[in-house]
Parts: C-alpha cells; sequence; structure tokens
C-alpha cells in the first residue's frame, strides 16, 4: 500500500478567517438573518457555544453564543434577553443566534443596536443540533486532499472513488441508520460478499456483531481497524462529524492487517472531515428545497400564483394525474408534539411509497400531494397511515382521497373538496378512507342544503309543513315519504324498510297527500320532495 502525504495548503486558503458575513453566505439566507447590519462585533467567527443563562459566557473572543431560550427571556428592554445581549458584547461575541417569531424581530434588532452585539436569526424549522452542526461546518473545515469546502471538493461519491483507489479496498460512507450514502466503484478495488449485499440492498447488515462495532466507532475520537472473519474482510471505519454531531461513518476494506501508518490516520481523519462537510451541505440544500416545496404547495392549495421556479420545484411530470391526500385528527385537543409526530410518521409513509413526499399541515389537518402512476395506490396509501399511526401515537385520522387533477389551475377546487369531505365526517371507524367519488352524492347534498338555507324560496312549501308538523306533533310523515322515494315508489320495500306492513305506508302516504298538498304523481314534485328529505336526513335520522 503506498503511503498518503496531505497536500500542502495554499498560503492565501489557510486559515482564511470566517466572518459573520461570510457564515450567512455559507448557510444561506433561508437558514439565518442578520437582523441589525449596522451593528459590528467581533470581526471574525472563532466558535460556538450554547449559552447558559445562569452561568458566566466563555471569555473566548469571536465567539458565537446560541441563546435557545430567547423566547422564554422576553423580548423587553431590561429583560433577561437583554441581560445575555449585554454581556455576549462584554465577553466580545462575534454574535448571538437566537430563534424569534416574526413579530418580535423589530424589537430583537433594536435590543441588538443597544447592545452592541449582531443578532443572528435562525431558521424555526431546522432543529438547534442541526444548525449547530451546519454552522461548525461552515466554520473553516477543509476536504481531505486540503481544499477549503465548497471549492472543488466535489461529491461524496468522488470522495469515496479516491479513497478506494488510495486504500486498495472498497469504500462506502452511511448515515447513522446505516444507510449507504455513497460507495466506491473503482476498477480492481477489493470486496467482500457482505460489502457487495449492503451495496445491493443499499443498506449495511444489521447483526449483533455489526451493532458493537458501528457503536465502538462512533464514540472513537479517530480510525478504528476491525480483524477479518468468515466471509468478512479486514475493515477501518471513522466516524464522520461535524461539531459534536455524528453524522454517519466511513468503512474501507483493507488489504492486510497491519497497523494503520500515520498517513493512513491523517487520510481517514481528513476524509471524515470532507463527508462532514458534503453531508451538511446535501442536508442544507435538502431543508431549503423542502421548504421551497411546501411553500409551493401551499401557495398551489390556496390559489395563489406560482412563480416559474416555484412550479419546478413541484416536479410534476406531465401527463399523469396529481392526487391530493388529506387527513385529520379526530381528537379534539392534541398537544402540538403528536402533530409533529404525525405529520412525520405521514410523511415516511409516504415517501417510502412514492419517494420524497411533502406534508402540508393546517391545524388538525395534514395534506399530501402526490402523483401516483398507480391510480389504486392512494388509497392503499392513505389505510397504511392510518394504521401505522393509530399503532404508532394512538390517535385515529380520518382520510380523504380527491379527485384525480389533470391541470394544476384546478387544485384549489380540489383543496375545497377534499375540505368538504372531512367536513361532512364521512368517515367512520370501520371505514376510515373516504373517496371523492363514493361521497359525491352527499357532497352534492350539502350544497344543495347550503342553497336552501339562503333561498327560502325554493323549498318546497309542502315539505315545509310536513316537517313542521313531523316537529310539532311527533308524527313520521317525513320518515314515511322518504322512505317510499328511496324505493322508488315500492310499497313492499317501503314497509320492509320501515318495518311494517305494506298497507300502513300506503295510508300513511295517502294522509300526507292529502293534508299536506303532496303531488307526488309529478316527476319533478317527486325530485324535490326527495332533495328536501335527503338534505334534512343528513343531520337527522329518517
Amino acid at each position: 500500500m503506498s503511503s498518503w502525504n496531505s497536500p500542502s495548503i495554499p498560503r492565501d486558503d489557510a486559515g482564511a478567517p470566517v466572518t459573520v458575513t461570510d457564515l450567512i453566505a455559507a448557510l444561506g439566507h433561508d437558514n439565518v438573518q442578520l437582523l441589525n447590519p449596522q451593528t459590528t462585533g467581533h470581526p471574525v467567527v472563532t466558535g460556538t457555544e450554547f449559552a447558559d443563562t445562569s452561568a458566566p459566557l466563555g471569555t473566548d473572543p469571536g465567539m458565537l453564543f446560541y441563546i435557545a431560550s430567547a423566547h422564554s427571556l422576553g423580548f423587553s428592554v431590561g429583560g433577561g434577553l437583554d441581560n445575555m445581549l449585554q454581556r455576549a458584547a462584554a465577553a466580545n461575541a462575534s454574535a448571538v443566534g437566537l430563534k424569534a417569531p416574526p413579530q418580535d424581530i423589530p424589537t430583537l434588532a433594536m435590543l441588538g443596536e443597544r447592545a452592541g452585539v449582531p443578532i443572528l436569526l435562525l431558521a424555526d424549522s431546522i432543529p438547534w443540533r442541526y444548525l449547530d452542526a451546519m454552522i461548525s461546518g461552515a466554520l473553516g473545515e477543509r476536504d481531505w486532499q486540503g481544499r477549503p469546502m465548497g471549492h472543488g471538493s466535489g461529491s461524496l461519491h468522488d470522495l469515496v472513488n479516491s479513497l478506494a483507489s488510495h486504500f486498495g479496498g472498497a469504500v462506502s460512507i452511511e448515515d447513522l441508520g446505516r444507510a449507504i450514502l455513497a460507495y466506491s466503484t473503482q476498477p480492481g478495488q477489493l470486496i467482500d460478499p457482505l460489502r457487495t449485499e449492503g451495496i445491493l440492498s443499499r443498506q449495511a447488515t444489521d447483526s449483533p456483531h455489526n451493532n458493537a462495532r458501528y457503536r465502538e466507532v462512533l464514540r472513537a475520537d479517530g480510525p478504528l481497524c476491525f480483524p477479518g472473519d468468515g466471509n468478512q474482510l479486514p475493515r477501518m471505519a471513522i466516524a464522520v462529524r461535524s461539531g459534536t454531531i455524528n453524522l454517519g461513518s466511513i468503512w474501507v476494506i483493507r488489504t492486510n492487517d497491519s497497523p494503520l501508518e500515520d498517513s493512513d490516520h491523517r487520510a481517514l481523519s481528513a476524509a471524515a472531515v470532507s463527508a462532514a462537510g458534503l453531508i451538511m451541505e446535501s442536508t442544507r440544500r435538502s431543508t431549503e428545497s423542502n421548504r421551497t416545496r411546501t411553500e409551493a404547495i401551499r401557495k398551489l392549495l390556496s390559489a395563489e400564483a406560482l412563480s416559474s421556479a416555484e412550479l419546478d420545484e413541484l416536479r410534476i411530470q406531465p401527463g399523469t394525474p396529481l392526487r391530493l391526500l388529506a387527513f385529520e385528527v379526530l381528537s379534539a385537543a392534541v398537544p402540538p408534539l403528536i402533530i409533529d409526530q404525525i405529520r412525520a410518521l405521514l410523511g415516511r409513509t409516504f415517501t417510502a411509497m412514492l419517494g420524497a413526499t411533502t406534508i402540508i399541515t393546517a391545524g388538525h389537518r395534514f395534506y399530501a400531494l402526490c402523483q401516483p402512476r398507480d391510480h389504486q395506490l392512494p388509497a392503499r396509501l392513505a389505510r397504511m397511515a392510518v394504521d401505522q399511526v393509530g399503532a404508532a401515537v394512538g390517535q385515529n385520522l380520518s382520510a380523504a382521497l380527491g379527485s384525480p387533477v389533470a391541470d394544476i389551475a384546478d387544485f384549489a377546487a380540489a383543496r375545497a373538496e377534499i375540505d368538504e369531505i372531512l367536513d361532512a365526517h364521512l368517515a367512520t371507524e370501520q371505514e376510515p378512507v373516504v373517496s371523492a367519488e363514493s361521497s359525491r352524492p352527499t357532497l352534492m347534498l350539502r350544497a344543495i342544503e347550503r342553497i336552501l338555507a339562503h333561498t327560502s324560496w325554493l323549498r318546497s312549501e309542502p315539505i315545509e309543513s310536513l316537517l313542521k308538523h313531523d316537529s310539532q306533533q311527533g308524527t313520521d310523515f317525513a320518515r314515511n315519504v322518504l322512505a317510499w322515494l328511496r324505493s322508488n315508489g315500492n310499497y313492499a320495500q317501503a314497509a320492509r324498510d320501515l318495518n311494517v306492513h305494506e298497507n300502513t305506508v300506503r295510508y300513511r302516504l295517502r294522509r300526507a297527500a292529502e293534508q299536506f298538498n303532496l303531488q307526488l304523481e309529478n316527476p319533478e314534485q317527486r325530485l324535490m320532495a326527495w332533495t328536501q328529505l335527503q338534505v334534512v336526513a343528513l343531520h337527522k335520522d329518517l
């Protein structure tokens, strides 16, 4: 095996300082915003630290202090946050990073100017540990060949092939779930059946033996070596980290069991730094893409105009109808944490079957836009999602399947349709998934109900009188007339449905016709009577 020496780093790149402006450019304006650009703190960001409100701040100049509890400290002059900002300025901080609702941004900017410390508003949708990893990854990391990250450092696939060429054995990079993110394809590389199996399944083999090795690697500060056994060749591995956050691991098949040379240690350690930067950059791009896609779908459902970039982000395939699916939590009071868990579960279910799928949350409702080639798949997916949410978090959901939509311009109507299905409460415990097709008669009656509620002159006067009589006198003329209408005028069928004698039905129908001037022999009058009584039956058992 040939030795590897780290190339010298050009002087103009080595140790280049990272300013707050550099940091914002590296992370992207969707992830971080500078609220008070006119305020200048320490010119260089030297590191990060989570600020403890009850302990002294670090004294190293240039620290970026995270204040995770900003909201609980209060956004007011003389309050807890104001005090923390004053302390950060006294510690010669480069900036303070925090999260805050939009309405408090002007006050925050004022507090930052008052204290003399820049305030970085961090994306509320990204967890703190990922924000810290992204920021740590932007502070001076270089690729394994000494180049600054983001300057031609390539991809994970370039990295594994470069390592395989250097070490002679197959290389893979895995995430914390042991999914294989990249694997080498170098001609002549040494490989064993276990690695081949993992490449084919895109997942490293799960076993007690491997579990112990993974735990060792993720706890270690540097590379580890493992001997071969059975169908497994010797390996070396190193954890991939950004800051203090484990992101995954690099695994290299070895050509022998000899001790690692210093150059091998340096190569693996530098490659781990490169991999961390590339993984975090991929995470950042994925986060930004998902945020753009989420916003595009929200606009789509609200009938707002979409830009060409937002239309592209939807990744709609021409010629295949779109489907909108919606879910609703049936419990009246659900904690926000449970809502987040349900959204995550729905996202995983859809992504596993359809690829990356964005779940939009609106109160207790969840919307998923998909474009399945199999028209039966949405119903299966919805049932699977309802079952998984029920089993995982103990919450019952109802699900609605919208009609296929051929044109993106029709999506406002699709949203109205699917909301109407959920509003109608058509789902039951036995059948929690309802399609637009099966619910359309009820949806039509609900639309007619709204029209009749605001247009009294359209109602049938005989039916109005009949309903009033039933309400005041306790009679059931409406139930008998509707049963006869539902049976298409078949007295015997109506009698069976009402569980009475056929002559009883005939008698009651004759009485209703005489007393309320019903003209049921007229087709148009029958239609009016049936429609109005069916609308009543939406809310009352007739």
